[in-house]
């Protein structure tokens, strides 16, 4: 059964915050940075059918996914304009089955990964 819980892009502290649903805060992830588990102005937030949390790290131009307790798993992207790279990401989401749709702002473009 999926957990009920809040997710917050903290974009201005570079941090992902995550409250129950009566507004307690749990924990918080993240620092500036461009190494993996640090941000730069993080936006959108998905979750998938694991609980791992995908973050579109819009300001490092990448893709991060943390398990369900805010630890570093993976990234993805690279800044540029070609196929799987990225420019100014702003949301996620993850389909049914498990692809990660990700807007690409300053490429005009959706990628599908």
């Amino acid at each position: 059964m999926t957990r009920q819980l809040v997710y917050v892009s903290d974009s201005s502290n570079h941090r992902i915050s995550v409250f129950d649903p009566h507004g307690v805060h749990l924990f918080s992830f993240g620092e500036e940075g461009f190494h993996g588990g640090q941000f730069k102005f993080p936006r959108g937030i998905a979750i998938d059918s694991q609980e791992n949390i995908i973050i579109a790290d819009s300001g490092n131009n990448r893709i991060q996914i943390f398990d369900a307790q805010g630890q570093f798993v993976s990234s993805f992207g690279t800044w540029g304009g070609g196929a799987g790279q990225l420019k100014g990401v702003e949301d996620v989401c993850v389909t049914v089955d498990g692809s990660i749709v990700v807007t690409d702002r300053e490429n005009h473009r959706i990628q599908i990964f």
